[in-house]
């Protein structure tokens, strides 16, 4: 094969870039009959080579290429039915134990979170003790007032019985006079009814010398008698009034009491130790 080469090979002092440009330029003669096929000639042959030689050929290779898709397709539904089948048999509820597992999980990051320290300022902190401070004293008035509800409650409930007990003294005195009066009217006849009932008014309203002045203006031991019988009634009044006072006495110096004072004393007490603390 006849290989020309280029002018610049041949003359020794040409430069490296003047033969380097001359090869890159140089096209091997395609019409020499020992030269190989250039690359113009292979992409032509293999184009015509793909080309079908007939029309019945080319429906040959549809028709095959069709059946491909449809062995194809045949597969692919034949696996999802089979998938389908095995879901179906599958049980649908959820394992128990992946399911404690995201609770313990969950139930440890709320516990994390809860042991992270707030992030606040201080003019949250100040706001928030006025705030407790303030419920301090709103609950603590609130207790005060209830015990002072209780303590008027009860002076209340005192006084009605103090009330009772004095109305069924008089009623226990009322009777045992009637009933005494009545024995003096037997005993003095009809006469001394009106001295008897002078007597009987002085003894209800007024002291003993009115009332010894009543009897003596009747004459006789009857006078004396109904004398000795309102003596002994105003006697047994006078122990009652005294038995009244010893018993009031006696309850309002009573345990309660002492307990009551004591709590109201601690109460006040906490009160006034409160604001101190808060400022």
């Amino acid at each position: 094969m006849a290989v020309s080469l280029p002018p610049a090979m041949s003359m020794g002092g040409s430069s490296q870039g003047d033969w380097a440009s001359d090869f890159d330029a140089f096209q091997p003669s395609g019409g020499l009959p020992g030269a190989p096929p250039t690359v113009d000639t292979l992409q032509k042959s293999q184009v015509m080579a793909r080309q079908p030689e007939s029309t019945m050929e080319e429906l040959e290779a549809e028709m095959k290429l069709l059946n491909w898709h449809k062995l194809a397709n045949e597969a692919a539904l034949k696996a999802a039915l089979i998938r389908t089948k095995k879901l179906r048999k599958m049980d649908k509820s959820p394992p128990s134990k992946s399911l404690q597992d995201k609770a313990a999980w969950m139930q440890q990051v709320i516990e994390e979170e809860q042991r992270k320290p707030l992030q606040v300022s201080k003019d949250f902190i100040q706001k928030y003790e006025t705030d407790e401070r303030k419920e301090e004293e709103r609950l603590d008035a609130e207790v005060q007032r209830h015990i002072d509800v209780l303590r008027k409650l009860r002076g209340k409930v005192k006084e009605r019985d103090d009330l009772r007990k004095r109305k069924e003294l008089y009623r226990e005195a009322k009777s045992q006079v009637m009933v005494e009066k009545q024995a003096a009217l037997a005993r003095n006849g009809p006469g001394s009814s009106g001295g008897g009932s002078m007597g009987m008014g002085g003894s209800r309203t007024d002291t003993g010398s009115r009332m010894r002045s009543v009897g003596g203006g009747e004459g006789g031991g009857g006078g004396r008698q109904v004398q000795g019988t309102l003596t002994t009634v105003i006697n047994s009044l006078d122990k009652l009034v005294d038995l009244e006072k010893r018993i009031t006495t006696l309850e309002n110096d009573s345990l309660y009491d002492r307990i009551q004072s004591t709590s109201a004393g601690d109460s006040r007490a906490a009160a006034q130790t409160m604001p101190a603390r808060g400022a």
